[in-house]
């Protein structure tokens, strides 16, 4: 025996010796049931026998399962199994190398990773090993000649690194074709002893290994068959030991591929040494990565057509360059085979298990062999042709990619693998053996442990009952949801276990126990199991939620502390405040989970979980992990935020969640202020935070509780709040929010009156009731100056006497921004102009005179609407009204002076109105009717109509000072410009939208018959015109008894005065040529040149015109002085008779 052995007896019995003096000198003093056993000195003798006997007894046992721990693979193995005193051997082996490498500790079992190495014979996986670059500093117990010996591994080996423990098993365990019975029975043996020698975690992963020449020479089926072996042998690794453990394929002989050595040989041991393949990016251990395989494979090939031209720079030898080109599409030709072979093993729908795969790898562990060329290859299949050889490699013993895929990819992932979780219904069940044994030893005791029995036995039927509802919920120990709906039952089932945490309130007598009562041990028990339901299942996913939250809200400060706070205090970072815990997830609940009537049974069942997780918190490292990345840009972002920023927002949220009343322009103007201003109910509004109840109740006496606030919350930011920036914040905290206030104020009150928008007053005619009310003397507009006055008037506000009684507000005084001044005189100063307004007495103040207006203005426009005034009069004192009130409105502060003067448009465009009206009345009576029967249906302003205009109705229409002149004087003039051609109408003008569209045009044609007929008499019509007769002698005009005769050459013109002296007016053209009859035209009437004119042919502007007599054209030529030719007709033939529209 070795002196760890003899150090162990001396232990055991230093102990037994304690045990038993404890016995000889305490046993008299013990009482059970008033009973003292070991009073007697036999009884105290007996007793010690008895536990030296139970101590040699333990001893022998734990002593006999050391030995015989290593021998359990033999006792495991069918007595016809050839290989089982081999593999017994090699196990005592390796586990006394593996208890002496550590030191003999009782965890010898658990230093290091254990991982199995399982693969078809012959796919070089001790060759792997041998060559990985890996320090064995024992492998002289342990297979020595494993990589030398030619037949592969027989049985197993036992590989030891510092860093782990890699089992080689033989390649026909894989397989199993050789003896498939034997075989069978020693694997899943092999396995049942590594689950007995390290029952919490037998294996912490699995390498399977397969040459990449079995997959290039063998064909379709013995490639499937080697496929379907390993993916049994995971599925019984990972059914037998009951762990899920990562799966690292490797694709031994990469060397075969043929270039792989010229493609490589330039790397140095470093460059051998790394890997050569892919590990899957993902957290999720059991999620089946199989899907990108095939991706990374091709990133791969891409890597290595990247590092073509370098390699091809590098190298001289032309062959060689040939072999380098090529191998990229060797490797790519590789892909069918490698992604074909990882599908048929891991496609997840005929691989139901967790045992993921972790990833693909390729390697070289010696460069022995004849490499294959793929693309010839298959061209000699595809042709016909003979395959030429190519040299076999000799082995140069260099290995490629294996030892950092071995040492920091798969020792390095060591802890990827689950452990095996522990049967809580075993322990119950051995719970319950105990309490039989007990009861059968103590007969006397019998009540109570038949009472005792049915407790457990209920515990049993509850834990039962649990384990069903929380199958896929209760035993995760990843949460990446918020769903608390499906953990409901099963906390429930937790919550009401037989004394359990529901029923502690109840204080039930319980029937006597005679010292064998298990209630308390029970009511422990469920009370850990719900406590650890709750964080097992229930605090995950609050936690979960919160990270939700945060991540949603980025922008949001406020929010953000508060969330991290909870946040915070859930992972066990901060004490929590309970207060704060439930209030945020309860909100949570109702507002955005289960909101609604129908989920308020729920809410109520989640809120006593929530006040049972509370209550049983008992200071241990929590179940849960934070995000670390996230509470840094949290607090971050929370540090980006002035302090001062952030405690104006938590006031202002505060304020709002507080539900106090805002105040509105509907309610502070009275019943006029929704009958004179659009909206204002729903836009004109400023938050409660900002009124004068706001400013008392919910700044300055929450002042200094928030300061408080803030310095607690300092810890929240974790490193960042100290910083000499934040620091700085903390110390002008006060300043500075109240400057924010102070602006925040004032803005949200320029807001609201700056969203004032009055209606048009002039509705409603003839009683215009919005302007009636807002001329009142209870005014919304004065109302709401008044209350704009009151609630913004905070001087003198500040409570002096709470401050001094409560001993928490700061003095008045020193409530001040960084200016010095108080946040009250700030407000005042800025809304003095509103202030203003209504600072005299009523009747006195400045608005009272605009509004005394107004009403003169509504009394005004009502006489108007109802013609009880003269409208000449009325619109005269209406425009002086208009004028005053536009003036007195510009000294007015915003919106108001822009809703005065919006008003005084109004009721100037109201005035224009009326006077529109008026004119369509007058034009209709003086000019349209008139017109239309004396003027427009005769000649000449219809051409073909007997009876004439008299030249009376002509000049009392068209002259000077005639109907049409009046009218325009009177009316359009004002309404549109005149002054140049092509009248036009002013913007808005209120007569243009009466008349008719052609009104203005006929009105200026009107104008143009006027200037040409009235400018040598503006009492009567008539003018004076040049006659140029044609330059033939039998050519003769006569018109009004002015005769021209026409001459042999062309004459000056001849003066003829219109209309004629003559009372019989008559106009006449005639042609008598020499030898021929006389030809002849003429008309009569004091028109009668016009007619003589339209039975010719004249020019558009009137001063030719053509006459066709006896086969022969006669063209007389016409001018005047006047401004405008009156022998244009088309100006007469144009005109039309205006009317309103």
């Amino acid at each position: 025996m070795n002196k760890t052995t003899w150090l162990r007896i001396l232990v055991n019995l230093a102990g037994a010796g304690a045990i038993a003096a404890l016995i000889w000198f305490a046993g008299p003093w013990v009482s059970v049931g008033g009973i003292y056993p070991l009073e007697d000195t036999d009884h105290r003798i007996v007793a010690m026998l008895l536990e030296f006997v139970l101590v040699a007894g333990i001893a022998v046992y734990r002593f006999s399962q050391r030995r015989k721990g290593a021998e359990r693979i033999a006792l495991g193995l069918s007595a016809d199994d050839s290989d089982a005193p081999v593999l017994a051997g090699r196990m005592r082996e390796a586990l006394g190398v593996l208890r002496g490498m550590r030191g003999g500790r009782a965890n010898y079992l658990y230093d290091l990773p254990w991982y199995v190495l399982i693969g078809p014979p012959g796919s070089g996986k001790t060759t792997a090993l041998v060559n990985s670059g890996l320090e064995f500093p024992l492998a002289k117990g342990v297979t020595p000649g494993a990589v030398a010996g030619t037949g592969g591994t027989r049985y197993c080996d036992w590989w030891f690194t510092k860093e782990a423990v890699l089992i080689d098993t033989a390649g026909r365990y894989t397989t199993q074709d050789s003896d498939a019975k034997a075989d069978q029975k020693s694997w899943l043996s092999f396995l049942a002893l590594l689950k007995r020698n390290r029952p919490r975690q037998p294996i912490n992963g699995v390498l399977v290994a397969i040459s990449v020449e079995d997959l290039l020479t063998l064909d379709d089926k013995d490639v499937t068959a080697h496929a379907a072996a390993i993916k049994a042998r995971l599925i019984e690794l990972h059914t037998q030991l009951k762990v899920d453990f990562p799966v690292y394929v490797i694709f031994t002989k990469a060397d075969l591929v043929i270039g792989f050595s010229e493609f490589f040989r330039n790397l140095d041991e470093a460059g051998r040494a790394q890997v050569w393949g892919t590990t899957f990016q993902t957290m999720d251990k059991t999620k089946s990565m199989l899907g990108d395989a095939d991706h990374e494979f091709e990133s791969l090939v891409l890597r290595l057509n990247m590092n073509i031209p370098s390699r091809l720079a590098e190298e001289k030898d032309p062959e060689v360059r040939v072999l380098l080109f090529g191998f990229p599409a060797q490797v790519e030709a590789l892909r069918p085979r490698i992604i074909g072979f990882l599908n048929k093993i891991f496609d997840p729908q005929y691989y139901p298990v967790n045992a993921a795969l972790r990833g693909y790898y390729f390697t070289s562990g010696t460069q022995q062999g004849t490499p294959i060329d793929q693309l010839l290859g298959a061209l000699v299949k595809g042709f016909g042709g003979e395959a030429v050889g190519r040299p076999a490699y000799s082995g140069q013993g260099k290995s490629f990619f294996l030892t950092d895929l071995i040492k920091k990819v798969v020792i390095g992932e060591a802890g990827w693998v689950s452990s095996v979780r522990a049967n809580r219904i075993a322990t119950t069940m051995a719970f319950v053996g105990l309490a039989a044994v007990a009861s059968l030893i103590a007969g006397a005791w019998w009540i109570s442990y038949s009472n005792t029995r049915d407790e457990i036995a209920q515990s049993e039927d509850a834990v039962v009952k649990y384990h069903t509802l929380a199958a896929g919920v209760g035993r995760s120990n990843t949460v990446m949801d918020r769903d608390l709906g499906k953990v409901l039952p099963a906390l429930h089932a937790l919550r009401f276990l037989p004394d359990g945490f529901a029923d502690h309130a109840l204080s039930q007598p319980r029937p006597r126990a005679w010292g064998l009562s298990q209630t308390e041990r029970l009511e422990s028990a469920a009370e850990t199991a719900y406590g650890t339901g709750l964080e097992r299942m229930f605090r995950p996913r609050l936690v979960f939620r919160l990270e939700e939250q945060i991540e949603e809200h980025p922008d949001d400060p406020a929010y953000l502390l508060e969330a991290l706070k909870v946040y915070l205090m859930l992972g066990g970072l901060q004490t929590v405040d309970r207060r704060l815990v439930t209030n945020w997830v309860t909100r949570d609940w109702s507002e955005n989970l289960y909101p609604g009537p129908k989920n308020s049974d729920g809410r109520k069942e989640l809120e006593e979980h929530l006040a049972a997780m509370l209550d049983l918190e008992t200071g241990h490292d929590s179940f849960v992990s934070l995000n670390g990345p996230l509470v840094e840009r949290t607090q971050a972002t929370l540090t980006r935020v002035d302090v001062a920023q952030r405690a104006y927002q938590l006031l202002a949220a505060r304020a709002k969640a507080s539900l106090r009343e805002d105040w509105t322009a509907v309610q502070n103007g009275g019943a006029g202020a929704s009958l004179i201003f659009e909206d204002p109910n729903e836009t004109i509004r400023v938050p409660y935070f900002y009124t004068k109840a706001g400013f008392v109740q919910a700044f300055l006496e929450r002042l200094p509780g928030i300061q408080e606030e803030m310095t607690r919350d300092r810890s929240v930011l974790g490193p960042t709040g100290v910083e000499p920036a934040v620091s700085a914040q903390f110390d002008h905290l006060q300043q500075n929010l109240v400057d924010i206030y102070t602006k925040a104020f004032i803005g949200a009150w320029n807001e609201a009156i700056g969203k004032l928008r009055i209606r048009r007053l002039t509705e409603g005619r003839p009683t215009y009731p919005l302007l009636a009310a807002a001329a009142s003397s209870n005014s919304p507009i004065s109302r709401i100056l008044e209350s704009i006055r009151d609630e913004t008037s905070l001087e003198g506000l500040e409570p002096v006497d709470l401050a001094q009684a409560s001993g928490t507000l700061p003095a008045p005084a020193k409530i001040t921004g960084a200016s010095g001044e108080t946040a009250a005189r700030m407000i005042a100063t800025a809304l003095r102009p509103y202030h203003q307004l209504v600072s005299d007495e009523q009747g006195q103040r400045p608005i009272d005179g605009v509004l005394s207006q107004l009403n003169e203005i509504h009394a005004d426009l009502s006489s108007f609407a109802t013609k009880t005034t003269k409208a000449t009069e009325l619109s005269k004192k209406l425009s002086s009204e208009v004028a005053k009130l536009k003036s007195d409105g510009a000294s007015l502060p915003q919106p108001f002076q822009r809703m005065i003067e919006k008003t005084a448009d109004d009721v100037a465009r109201e005035t224009g109105n009326f006077g529109a009206t008026q004119a369509v009345l007058d034009l209709r009576d003086t000019i349209t009717f008139t017109c239309r029967d004396r003027i427009a249906t005769k000649y000449p302003f219809a051409r073909g109509a007997d009876q004439e205009v008299t030249l009376d109705d002509f000049a009392k229409m068209f002259g000077p000072k005639g109907a049409i002149d009046r009218f325009v004087n009177e009316y359009v003039s004002g309404a549109a410009d005149i002054n140049r051609p092509g009248w036009k109408w002013r913007q808005d003008s209120a007569l243009a939208k009466q008349l008719a569209p052609d009104a203005l045009a006929n009105f200026e044609r009107a104008a143009e018959i006027r200037d040409a007929f009235f400018s040598a008499n503006p009492a009567s019509p008539g003018f004076s015109i040049g006659v140029t007769p044609p330059p033939n002698p039998a050519a003769k005009i006569d018109i009004d008894g002015t005769a021209i005769a026409g001459q042999p050459k062309e004459s000056a013109s001849t003066s003829v005065q219109w209309p004629g002296a003559a009372e019989d007016h008559r106009a006449s053209i005639s042609f008598a040529p020499a030898g021929r009859a006389i030809a002849s035209m003429e008309r009569t009437g004091v028109w009668s040149l016009y007619r003589l004119l339209d039975a010719g042919r004249t020019n558009s502007d009137g001063t030719v015109t053509t006459f066709s007599l006896g086969g022969q054209d006669l063209r007389y030529r016409f001018s005047s002085s006047a401004i405008r030719n009156p022998l244009n007709i088309s100006r007469l033939r144009s005109f039309q008779c205006p009317d309103g529209g």
